[in-house]
């Protein structure tokens, strides 16, 4: 067998593909000769290989049941010396023994090709193999990445709201289905700012400062808008966007939906038509009741004139007491009506949460004392809440009113503290406390604890709770059977809005 002239070895070294000059002595294929590259990317010294089988020094990766590139190489050998002609393998998965023993993954672009000495007879196969490995890898992962977009889009069309991207500037990038649907508009019309065309006139201009708002400051982006379908009709919807940032803290997208809220808006109006229907049947109710009390009133007030016994004085002194009792409830009622239509006048200025607390206290210390009542007032002065002072010591009034009615022979003490980004008004009193299950029920109105007791319609927290709301805040309780109760009022500080 003639050996290959310097020449060939010059080129066969210097090759920067990886090379093997195998023998033909099939199925051993005795390795003859290996170059630089090849060492470096099988991790194997020239001495490890040269004179041994290709087989014994490349096995299959035992750990992995699916290999085949011991099989693929001998058949492609194989067909090399059967027909003395190159053959070209599909990409192989050839797993690479490393110096510790372990194999380490490799993905392989092979060609054998016949060497023939002068008289045509075939003497070596060169086997070149490139290591596409880091391709593969790549390939595959844009692949996953691929269907993971794909996986994406098809659980972004499957939800109920319109989902949108847009680049860092505003401009829209992409719709999901839902919104096409919805608007019968397409890609074309609706990239960029093209979808504003969509939006009722009368919501343009605070839809546009909104967004711009939240451009410029990065601030998460919600509205309630109107857009016209492909119906012709406008629903109500419920934008929100938030922005999605780099390591720097730079936004380079932003992420929105928009919910259709027309149902739930029309439930809205619809309570606000009854709501108002109810104050003004409430008002006129109250206008054709006030009247014949109003002249019950004054009737008592001539019958206290005439010469009458002290039995009958405090008869009239009873209707009179009576009819106050009636004209208060019918404010009660006005004052529910309204709040619950959202017609209470309001007007939210800084005040001192602490000093109002005082003298109310003041207030309510001698009907306190009558019913073996200490009172006791520790709030701080100087304690600014943004609020309507003539509404919060109408609650503060009702409270304390309560305490007086229903926890005599205790103490009650009123405070107030910044807890977190609100204001804690509280009232709390040592007395019988209310039962877990009646906690939420003394917010509904005509709800008493005791359903037999006299005193109260049962509507003052009720209306408490909805001047509290409207004050930006609210009135919870806590409280155990026997334990007594703390009320409070929260308000926000001065300056939050």
């Amino acid at each position: 067998m003639a050996a290959p002239d310097a020449n060939f070895w010059a080129v066969f070294e210097s090759a920067p593909d990886a090379y093997l000059l195998l023998a033909t002595d099939a199925p051993r294929f005795t390795m003859v000769a290996a170059n630089e590259a090849r060492l470096r990317a099988t991790m194997t010294r020239r001495e490890d290989v040269v004179g041994r089988p290709l087989f014994e020094v490349f096995p299959d990766n035992p750990t992995d049941p699916g290999a085949t590139g011991v099989r693929n190489l001998r058949a492609s050998l194989d067909e090399v010396l059967r027909t003395g002609k190159p053959h070209r393998m599909a990409l192989q998965k050839y797993d690479i023994r490393t110096p510790s023993g372990d194999f380490e993954e490799r993905y392989w672009d092979p060609l054998n090709s016949p060497v023939f000495d002068s008289d045509g007879t075939l003497i070596y196969i060169i086997h070149r193999v490139e290591d596409v490995t880091e391709e593969v890898r790549k390939t595959a992962a844009l692949a996953d990445e691929r269907r993971a977009r794909e996986r994406y889009r098809l659980l972004i069309d499957m939800i109920p709201q319109n989902v949108w991207t847009t680049d860092p500037d505003g401009r829209h990038t992409y719709f999901s289905r839902r919104w096409y649907e919805f608007s019968g508009a397409t890609l074309e019309e609706s990239r960029g700012e093209g979808w504003t065309k969509w939006i009722h006139p009368e919501d343009r201009e605070r839809t546009f400062a909104r967004w711009r708002h939240s451009l410029e400051t990065g601030e998460p982006y919600e509205i309630e808008y109107r857009f016209r379908g492909a119906d012709g009709e406008y629903h109500w919807f419920l934008g929100k966007a938030m922005p999605l940032r780099n390591e720097a803290g730079q936004i380079v997208e932003w992420f929105g939906t928009a919910t259709d809220i027309s149902e739930r808006k029309k439930l809205e109006q619809e309570r606000e038509r009854l709501l108002a229907s109810r104050a003004a049947l409430i008002r006129g109710f109250s206008h054709d009741v006030r009247n014949p009390l109003t002249v019950a009133s004054m009737s008592a007030q001539l019958l206290e004139l005439a010469e009458l016994s002290e039995e009958d004085h405090a008869s009239v002194e009873r209707i009179r007491r009576s009819i106050r009792t009636s004209l208060r409830l019918i404010d009660d009622l006005l004052e529910v009506a309204r709040a619950e239509a959202g017609q209470l006048d309001i007007e939210c200025i800084p005040t001192d949460v602490g000093r109002a607390a005082h003298e109310l206290a003041d207030d309510f210390k001698a009907p306190a004392a009558a019913v073996g009542i200490e009172l006791v007032a520790v709030a701080p002065e100087g304690l600014q809440a943004d609020t309507d002072s003539m509404r919060m010591r109408q609650i503060l009034t009702n409270l304390l009113s309560n305490a007086v009615k229903y926890a005599p022979r205790s103490k009650v003490t009123v405070d107030a503290e910044l807890r977190g980004d609100r204001i804690a008004v509280t009232v709390t009193d040592t007395g019988p406390g209310i039962p877990a299950d009646k906690r939420e029920a003394i917010f509904e109105e005509y709800t008493r604890l005791d359903p037999e007791a006299q005193q109260g319609a049962g509507i003052g927290l009720a209306i408490s709770r909805r001047i509290a709301r409207l004050l930006g805040g609210d009135l919870t309780v806590e409280s155990e059977a026997g334990r007594g109760a703390t009320f409070t009022l929260w308000l926000p500080p001065a300056g939050s809005n």
